[in-house]
């Protein structure tokens, strides 16, 4: 770490008396620097700094309040704006309210079977954000479509080699739990390759 940064944070530690002051800080530096990258996305957007002549005549037109949903519970920063209204920021895209992270924990759970209910208790349990249901589904749709392109990808004229398995697993079917195979289809392509076929 830098030393004058550890100088910084050592000092600024020393004058904190309790958890709760802990927190504060904690909470004002991760909006501090929530609110730092759209500010350095939009410099690169324009192409010139703030109070700088713009070639484009595009220029910075103050900023519009967001809430985002991220790992430390919610979070509302202020997002900058330009005048042709043209600024898309990645880091807080426009209508979204969740950070990146917590789409990226919610996909997983969902690839790995979890339902929408089970997957907001765990995100509620985890990370103290609350989402309902139906947000979920709009998140996991995301990933259906991409599932969709994926099966619809062209194949490989020829596999030498191909292996074939079934995961079996138990199910509950009118009343009855009854067992269920799914099978997997694995090839090698010529360059060794191997592929979900």
């Amino acid at each position: 770490m830098n030393p004058e940064i550890e100088n910084l944070l050592n000092g600024l530690v020393g004058k904190l008396s309790d958890k709760a002051q802990l927190e504060e800080v904690r909470e004002k530096l991760f909006k501090h620097g929530v609110e730092s990258l759209p500010r350095a996305e939009m410099t690169a957007h324009l192409g010139h700094e703030k109070g700088a002549v713009s070639p484009t005549g595009n220029v910075r037109n103050g900023h519009s309040q967001k809430t985002l949903k991220t790992a430390m519970g919610k979070q509302r920063i202020n997002v900058p704006r330009d005048r042709q209204g043209s600024f898309e920021p990645v880091t807080a895209p426009k209508h979204g309210t969740m950070a990146k992270e917590l789409q990226d924990c919610i996909l997983p759970l969902y690839a790995k079977g979890m339902g929408n209910a089970d997957i907001v208790d765990f995100v509620e349990r985890t990370y103290s954000v609350e989402y309902s249901t139906s947000q979920v589904s709009v998140i996991t749709n995301s990933l259906l479509s991409e599932i969709a392109q994926w099966r619809q990808r062209p194949l490989e004229d020829v596999y030498p080699i191909v292996w074939m398995d079934a995961v079996r697993y138990k199910i509950r079917r009118e009343g009855k739990v009854v067992s269920k195979a799914c099978m997997v289809t694995l090839g090698v392509d010529l360059s060794g390759q191997q592929d979900i076929l």
